[in-house]
């Protein structure tokens, strides 16, 4: 997505937080009469009690404003959680009719029964709750083009794990290959990395690129690869489960030293 575009967004979402395009409580009718008329009603109003007009009116001002300010703030909300809520509702949709399953987590231990395979944090870890994942899944959407809605659809993260003492973490994604590359469904683990960081545009391009270089983890074939992004080491490791999905692992920091003993197959 554009930055242009997030940045417009955001600045709208910031102006329907605040008062900003509020119509002040100073605008009046500018008709001769009127102004004649609320110019004699304030001159004898002044006379009589000037100190006491000024209070009323700054509260008056300050009550419409906070009013007009506390309406905005509630229908920029209520837009986010509205298009947020219609997001997580479409999360699902595009793998019905394939045999893609959540995976569980269990203390520690992640688990896919449809991939295969555990994955087993260090004790400490701290894995993202259902709530934190239904957020990462679709608040992106709420700042996508429709095109760009269907592409980022046709993933879904299932789990995240920050080891919060070593500073690293793990993020396990699914891609339905028959959606996202209609024209070459049945890419291969190398092709996909291929696609998804080779041929993608950055602000910020990668270095100390290694791979792609196929591995075995946990009895099954991945193929792996690793770069460094402003001195920070990051690695995937990618594996195609079926016709119809395939699995990345990604990993960054800390947990990338022993992450290949940390996944297993489930026997």
């Amino acid at each position: 997505m554009k930055r242009s575009a997030l940045v417009l967004t955001l600045a709208a979402l910031l102006c329907a937080f605040t008062s900003c395009g509020s119509r002040s409580t100073d605008d009046t009718d500018a008709s001769p009469v009127a102004m004649s008329s609320t110019k004699a009603v304030s001159e004898k109003t002044e006379t009589a009690a000037p100190k006491e007009t000024k209070k009323n009116e700054e509260e008056t001002t300050v009550s419409t404003e906070a009013v007009t300010a506390s309406e905005h703030s509630t229908a920029a909300v209520n837009t986010a959680e509205s298009v947020t809520e219609q997001a997580s509702q479409n999360e699902t949709a595009p793998f019905a009719g394939t045999a893609f399953k959540r995976g569980t987590v269990n203390g520690n231990v992640y688990t896919s029964e449809y991939a295969g395979f555990r994955f087993t944090a260090p004790e400490g870890a701290q894995f993202y709750d259902e709530e934190q994942i239904e957020r990462a899944n679709t608040t992106p959407l709420l700042y996508m083009s429709e095109e760009e809605k269907s592409r980022f659809m046709t993933g879904t993260l299932d789990t995240s794990v920050r080891y919060t003492d070593l500073g690293g973490d793990v993020s396990i994604w699914y891609y339905d290959t028959k959606l996202r590359y209609p024209e070459t469904p049945d890419i291969s683990a190398e092709d996909f990395i291929q696609k998804e960081f080779f041929e993608a545009d950055y602000e910020i391009r990668p270095k100390d690129m290694e791979g792609p270089e196929k591995v075995t983890v946990g009895g099954m074939d991945y193929v792996r690869f690793s770069w460094t992004s402003l001195g920070h080491p990051y690695c995937m490791y990618v594996r195609r489960i079926d016709d119809d999905f395939i699995v990345k692992i990604d990993a960054a920091e800390d947990a990338i030293g022993d992450i290949e003993s940390r996944i297993t197959a489930i026997e």
